[in-house]
């Protein structure tokens, strides 16, 4: 027999937004979600749901079914961005230059209360269901981290979200194809020779070499990957210099690489090395390319999202389920995926009018709508019901 548990989360609908603010007003930088976690099992505890603690910052709700069965994950990141909140709202960030500016106390609350809904629905469920409040998702390889502590080896499949703001609120997407993107870090070191800002000739400028490979490696993208490849390269930090009247002897240039194939990020990678070592070389000055893979592409498994898909129908209806488009975002979600087939989708959280919800992801004055956090909860947990029931009628 299906749950509503749509009915039961909108229910719950003011506890959610409570628990949500809470964990909005004290927002905890990547490794560093101690706090958060402590708010995480002081919720588990209140409503006797049993939890695994591997470490300070991770924490893992364990939710028996019944009978034994399959292992069901849901994973839920935690930690913040190291910005200055400037929404003004009464419940902002009390954490001075740190704010939850990419949904991600949204993230804990849904997980919580989906925690919650299975827990109140175990005796009819055949399947175990591991939360995990995973650390370290803003490029800290915080999933990796869950992964050593063996707390998730056991997983038969796993679901994620992601607060989506250019989906309007009470519309989900998911598709059984590849969602997010490879991400890759890249650092460039040029190195010249510094002199007096009235003798260039005497100078080997590394600002100029590196204001030149800004422009370059531009090229990469649109001479050397084909049309039909998604591909983005952006160079996003430039320092060189600290002095108007002197030419500065080394730059440094920071980026990242975002792709869904690994031979065009193969191509891309050995292209940028050419492009860094001809321009510098040009300039008389001398260029190192170091890559830090931060996470591979979330490959949705087609299975797993049309179970997930189905799930989605229940809670949102058939008109505000849709198909996911590939973003360049990343995240080490994919981590999991590598592990176990899994399913990740975007939730709207656009008000209707574009009030609330709709400025990107890592704004300052980012928000979202939070009639989106029920239907998010409810997903989350018909997801792993369904799972659970699918698999145990295929095993009949």
């Amino acid at each position: 027999m299906a749950r509503d548990y749509l009915t039961l989360a909108q229910s719950m609908a003011q506890e959610i937004v409570f628990t949500r603010r809470e964990f909005h007003q004290y927002p905890e930088a990547m490794h560093q979600e101690v706090q958060t976690n402590r708010r995480i099992r002081a919720f588990l505890d209140k409503h006797g749901i049993g939890y695994m603690a591997p470490a300070d910052n991770i924490t893992v709700a364990v939710l028996p079914g019944a009978t034994p069965g399959r292992m069901a994950g849901i994973r839920c990141d935690t930690d913040a961005l190291e910005v200055q909140e400037q929404t003004g709202l009464p419940y902002q960030s009390k954490n001075p230059g740190m704010m939850h500016a990419c949904g991600h106390d949204g993230h804990i609350t849904m997980g919580l209360y989906a925690a919650l809904l299975l827990h109140q629905h175990r005796a009819q469920r055949a399947c175990t269901v591991k939360i995990i409040f995973q650390p370290a998702e803003e490029g800290g390889k915080g999933a990796l981290k869950v992964l050593d502590t063996g707390a998730a080896h056991d997983l038969d499949a796993i679901f994620g979200l992601h607060v989506w703001p250019t989906l309007p609120v009470g519309k989900i997407q998911l598709s059984p194809r590849p969602v997010c993107a490879s991400t890759d870090r890249f650092v460039i070191e040029v190195l010249g020779a510094g002199g007096h800002g009235a003798y260039p000739e005497r100078s080997t400028d590394a600002l100029a070499a590196g204001a030149a490979l800004v422009t370059q490696l531009q090229h990469v993208v649109s001479r050397f990957v084909p049309a039909m490849e998604p591909c983005v390269l952006s160079v996003c930090s430039f320092h060189a210099g600290n002095r108007w009247n002197i030419i500065p002897g080394a730059a440094q240039l920071e980026g990242t690489l975002r792709t869904f194939s690994q031979t065009v990020r193969e191509e891309a990678l050995t292209r940028m090395q050419e492009v860094i070592k001809a321009t510098a070389q040009a300039h008389r000055c001398r260029a190192t390319l170091t890559v830090h893979p931060v996470c591979g592409p979330i490959m949705n498994d087609a299975d797993l999202t049309e179970h997930a898909r189905k799930s989605a129908i229940t809670v949102f209806g058939a008109d505000h389920v849709q198909l996911q488009a590939p973003s360049v975002i990343g995240d080490d979600f994919a981590e999991f995926t590598a592990t176990a087939p899994g399913c990740y989708a975007f939730l709207g959280i656009a008000s209707p009018d574009a009030s609330v919800g709709n400025l990107p992801l890592h704004h300052n004055q980012f928000t979202l709508d939070e009639n989106a956090l029920p239907l998010g909860a409810a997903w989350l947990a018909q997801a792993a019901d369904d799972y659970a029931r699918n698999i145990a009628i295929t095993q009949r």
